[in-house]
Formats: C-alpha cells, structure tokens, sequence
C-alpha cells in the first residue's frame, strides 16, 4: 500500500506556509493546535472530526487490506499518534501542495514467479482469494470473461497463449494472475509449493472452478501477460453492439 511507504511529507498550505508531517504524540499535536496558524488550525479539526465522528468513521472505513490514500481519517489518529501525511497524502492538491516526499522503500525483488490460473467463471476467480492469501502471494490480478474474449479476439493474444494453460478453451470464464516475488528464489518457489498443493486439490473439485493452471518463471513471459492485462481498457472499447463501457475517473478520494 502507498500510504504504509509515506515517512513524512513536505507540503505548502493556501497561506503559502511551510509544514513537514511527521507521526506525532497526541500531546504534541493538542500544542500545535493550540498554537493557532494553518498547521494548528488543521491539526485542531483533524482532532475535532475523528473525536466526534469516531463511530460513524469505523463505519464508513471498515478494515480492509486495501483502503484509501487521502483523506485517510480511519489511520491519520489513533489512540496514541498524530499523522496530517494520512491526510494530505493522494488528498490531490485540495488539501495542500506537497514538495517533497520521504518513502520507505522496498528493494527490487530479484526472483519473480507468475501463477496463471484458469477458472470456469468469474465468480470463482473471485472467491479464491483466500488460498491466495493463505500462500503468501505478492499480488493478484483477476481477469473476467469479457476482456478474455476480446482478448482471444486480439493479435496480443498469440503472445500469451503460451503462457496460459489451455489457452484457448471455451470453458475459461476467468484467470488469476498470481505473483509471487522477493530476494531469494527459494523463498518465492516456497509460496508458490504452497498454492499449486492447493489447487492441485481444487482442480479435481468440479465445485471448486479451478480448472488448470500455468506457471511463469521467465520475465519475458511475466511481462507478456501483464501486458495482455494492461491492454484490458482498451480491448474494452471493441465490444460489439450498442452496449459500450464508459471511461470513468478510478481511484479518486475526494468526494
């Protein structure tokens, strides 16, 4: 998540004041909101807002294990700290201008492995996040039937379809592109040890949608397939008839 790798911001309030954010005792926040300026001023509603609206904020921002960056009233104040970052950060330049930025960085994994998962529906490509959970997975990417069949109808398709088991059956409703990925390879082949003896068992569940699955080591054919998914929006746009999708604003957090 972006907001976990923000260390500190430094951003510029409308009054052209200067201000780097930092986790802060609640202590020391109550005196800088008491000090008055933008900086107090803002660290004085924050205070007010998440202490009045405690409640109905847990409602409105349930425990995910993705949620919003900017605005991020569940996580700016707990019972212990202070972070303004949690709301400036993705607020869009509505709440101050940010200049400068300190991340905590991850290092560049040097193994990577792509599972590609074939399943009968949607549906089921769905409801299988848990085992990929249960293994450890990086990241997981799922694909639905409409985008696969305009997919297959793309010349993009041919430099996938090795890479996807079974390419070509009809019955693939739905794929799962699971990455597994760090320092050390054994690390990496161990997560995926642990899905494949999953879906190893699934797959002779007729229940379970897992039909078949395809295993990726190489880069090239890593970038293949996320290339494929990449192109999704816009295979969107070749649908057939009079039914078209609409192109939206995504991820936004200002209301």
């Amino acid at each position: 998540k972006t907001s976990g790798h923000v260390l500190g911001l430094g951003c510029v309030f409308m009054d052209a004041t200067y201000y780097e954010t930092r986790p802060m005792s609640l202590s020391q926040a109550a005196k800088l909101a008491g000090e008055g300026g933008m900086v107090g001023r803002v660290i004085e509603q924050l205070l007010e807002t998440t202490g009045a609206h405690e409640e109905l904020i847990s409602q409105q921002f349930p425990d995910l294990n993705r949620f919003l960056t900017g605005y991020d009233l569940k996580h700016a104040v707990d019972d212990k700290t202070l972070d303004l970052g949690r709301l400036i950060c993705g607020s869009e330049g509505t709440l101050a201008f940010i200049t400068e930025a300190w991340l905590d960085l991850d290092v560049i994994p040097r193994s990577r492995c792509l599972v590609n998962i074939n399943y009968s529906s949607f549906d089921a490509a769905l409801q299988a996040a848990p085992e990929m959970l249960a293994a450890e997975a990086l990241s997981v990417e799922t694909i639905d039937s409409t985008v696969l069949d305009l997919a297959r109808a793309d010349v993009i398709w041919r430099e996938v379809a090795g890479d996807i088991e079974n390419a070509d059956d009809p019955s693939i409703r739905g794929l799962n592109l699971v990455e597994f990925a760090g320092g050390d390879i054994s690390t990496v082949r161990a997560g995926v040890a642990r899905l494949i003896a999953k879906l190893d068992g699934l797959i002779k569940d007729p229940e379970s949608g897992v039909l078949a699955y395809c295993i990726c080591e190489d880069l090239g054919s890593i970038q293949r397939v996320y290339a494929m998914r990449k192109k999704a929006v816009g295979l969107l746009a070749n649908l057939e008839g009079d039914a078209q999708p609409v192109p939206f604003v995504e991820d936004t957090c200002v209301p």
